[in-house]
């Protein structure tokens, strides 16, 4: 019988935070979490006290009324559409093994060995998904968000995927990979009292349930039932570390009475006749890392119970018979049918005209059984009724994607504006060149491309330049790690260029020596379709200033060019475009500016339209007379561009040496800004035009 002795020890053990690592190589490897817990007591040191306190009480046999207790839970399931979308059946499995696990109910509980049967036990626990969400709309408990970071992520994916009220939901949150390599962790109650806002838990997707994404393995499918073990107060049975295998773990305690005194296995083993501190271990302990968890005992149910009857972080609110009818687990509760969320996908998002693309439907809450598509670049609209429909795109421009979904409870409809982008197969900008300094008119009308992970990536900023007053700024200080930014550039024509070489200005700044951004620099000669990397930068190479955790703003002296040569694979390309994608890793802010194919000048002035380009009247109905104001003679192209980026109207101008002036007409133009690009031999000129 093991005595409960509050010490400075006894406080060391509960304070740790208990993480499951479910592979051999997670388990050797030390987990982060601890520090996440220790960093909470640091940030607030009377969580030690209040957890040793608490612990005079933890297993009292008169606080533990067995009886069974429902809760509702909520699975927050966050993705990145290709990656880490577990289905619905892999969820309701999870479910069905943890319910099992809680009220005895397991087959494979026949197998506990003899010297542990009279002491298997459960807390007779249910937990059913909630039917009501916080707002009391309709809900199958699940929720779905998508986030590039699922890959690895810990208690920021909390924020990501909003949790529901913890006093009234267990919050569990399955990613693809957490940022310390363990299988999943949890906050012991004592703890998560004193930060609500991390309660629940975070868990890999290949350790939830037994299907799916799922290992499948016993250890892999009881990571969840481990896992709210903690949730409920549970240590591992060699006591509060996340280092099973030690031999000092004999004088450490997980507090429990009847779980025999272990160092825990590290190797995930099933050694049933191991015994490491002078009686035989209970290797088949859910709390333990064996390959072959099964069972729990009398002293860990009484243990969980008076967890779910305590207030702390109110826990003994979740199973009451309020809580139940306002989350919609109540006995009786008739099951509604949720509207579903429309919601869609595709990893390629630029195309050649005449090509076909998939659009794939990914709603979900409710089980959509009608699909309106609506694709349209203003001009012409694609529709389909089909869930998953492929679209044939026979003009150039951004396309607007609608999805409606429906079933007997309504419908939801969802838009992303500019979402596709189709390029003519003629390239946008010839041989001779390309300049672009990002002064005239937002990048958008320029024709180029922009998929940011939030409202922090490429933009244009007045904050520093190399030329003029404006360059691209990724606000990088205050991004998400492993936020990515994607930048594609117009199509060029190349055929007449032996040596393509490419040229940017730069500049950045790491936060620290281990900052790990990146910035990948990629071509296609199929208008995105697919691309080949040509170059990688890394933060090391990038740094263009001393590190800093400041907002960074480059002085003059602090910018850089790059000079990237191009392949011979894109030599000779007649449409080829470039693609930058910068990978936040934890560093600073990243500018680019005046980047440059050469075969143009590359002076400002010689590229600044109010210097050689005039229009009048301006504002017009669409009749004006355009002044251009050249060195020589040339031929010119001419567009007119909308807001949205859209080519409406375009013709070949002849130019000749001085001013040249020129009556232009276009009809059927809707009132509205729009850019008038001029690409000349000597490069790229816009000026806005308002049409009445």
């Amino acid at each position: 019988m093991k005595k409960i002795i509050v010490s400075g020890a006894l406080i060391a053990l509960i304070t740790n935070l208990n993480t499951y690592a479910q592979t051999p190589e997670d388990i050797t490897h030390i987990c982060g979490t601890s520090h996440m817990q220790e960093k909470a007591i640091q940030e607030n040191p009377a969580i030690a006290d209040s957890l040793a306190k608490w612990e005079l009480t933890a297993n009292l046999p008169g606080m533990s009324e067995k009886a069974v207790k429902v809760f509702p839970i909520v699975i927050h399931i966050v993705h990145t559409y290709d990656g880490n979308w577990i289905s619905n059946a892999q969820v309701y499995d999870a479910i069905r093994i943890l319910n099992e696990d809680y009220q005895g109910m397991n087959s494979d509980l026949a197998n506990v060995i003899p010297a542990f049967q009279g002491i298997a036990d459960n807390p007779d626990f249910e937990f059913r998904l909630a039917r009501k969400d916080p707002q009391g709309n309709c809900t199958n408990g699940i929720t779905r968000t998508f986030w590039r970071q699922t890959i690895s992520a810990g208690d920021d994916v909390k924020q990501v995927a909003a949790q529901w009220d913890p006093s009234k939901y267990i919050n569990v949150w399955i990613i693809q990979v957490t940022d310390n390599g363990s299988g999943g962790y949890a906050y012991l109650p004592g703890t998560a009292a004193f930060m609500p806002g991390r309660d629940g838990i975070v868990l890999r997707s290949s350790q939830f349930g037994s299907i799916g994404a799922s290992g499948g393995s016993t250890l892999a499918k009881r990571s969840l039932t481990h896992e709210i073990g903690h949730y409920f107060n549970l240590n591992h049975t060699w006591g509060g570390s996340n280092t099973p295998g030690l031999a000092s773990n004999c004088s450490t305690d997980d507090n429990v009475s009847d779980t025999p005194n272990t160092i825990g296995v590290a190797n995930a083993s099933c050694n049933t006749a191991q015994s490491t501190c002078g009686v035989l271990d209970n290797v088949q302990n859910i709390m333990d890392y064996a390959s072959c968890p099964l069972m729990f005992t009398q002293g860990q149910s009484t243990r969980m119970t008076n967890a779910a009857n305590s207030s702390t972080a109110n826990r003994n609110n979740l199973s009451t018979s309020a809580n139940r009818l306002a989350t919609g687990i109540n006995d009786g509760y008739s099951d509604t049918i949720c509207v579903p969320l429309a919601d869609f996908y595709t990893a390629v998002r630029t195309i050649c005209k005449g090509s076909s693309l998939q659009i794939r439907d990914f709603s979900w809450r409710g089980t959509a059984s009608s699909y309106s598509w609506e694709v349209s670049n203003g001009t012409t609209t694609l529709t389909s009724t089909q869930a998953n429909p492929t679209f044939t795109f026979n003009e150039a421009g951004y396309y607007n994607v609608k999805l409606t979904v429906g079933n007997s409870a309504g419908t939801n409809t969802i838009t992303r504006n500019n979402y596709i982008v189709v390029s003519d197969t003629e390239a946008e900008f010839g041989s001779n060149g390309y300049l672009d300094n990002f002064e005239n008119g937002p990048i958008s009308s320029q024709r180029w491309y922009v998929i940011n992970d939030d409202n922090l990536g490429w933009q244009q900023t007045t904050l520093a330049a190399t030329s003029g007053t404006t360059s691209l700024r990724i606000a990088n200080v205050t991004a998400d790690t492993l936020s990515t930014y994607t930048l594609i550039s117009p199509t060029y024509d190349f055929t007449q260029v032996s040596d393509v070489t490419l040229k940017f200005k730069y500049a950045y700044a790491r936060r620290s020596n281990s900052s790990g951004d990146r910035l990948r620099i990629s071509m296609s000669v199929n208008c995105g379709q697919t691309w080949n990397v040509i170059y990688n930068f890394s933060s090391a190479a990038m740094s263009t200033a001393p590190n800093t955790n400041a907002n960074f703003v480059p002085l003059a002296s602090q910018w850089k060019e790059a000079t990237v040569a191009v392949p011979s694979t894109f030599k000779n390309k007649p449409n080829v475009r470039i693609k930058f994608d910068f990978v936040n890793g934890n560093g600073n802010n990243f500018y680019m500016d005046d980047l440059n194919i050469p075969g143009i000048a590359s002076t400002q002035e010689e590229f600044n339209a109010q210097n050689f380009l005039t229009i009048m009247p301006n504002p017009n109905n669409g009749s004006f007379q355009l002044s251009v104001d050249m060195e020589s003679a040339g031929n010119g192209s001419l567009r007119l561009i909308d807001m949205a980026g859209k080519t409406v109207a375009a013709q070949n101008l002849p130019l000749s040496a001085g001013k040249s002036t020129h009556a232009l007409q276009f009809q059927n133009l809707s009132s509205g800004v729009y850019w008038l690009s001029i690409q000349t031999e000597k490069g790229l000129m816009n000026e806005k035009i308002v049409i009445q």
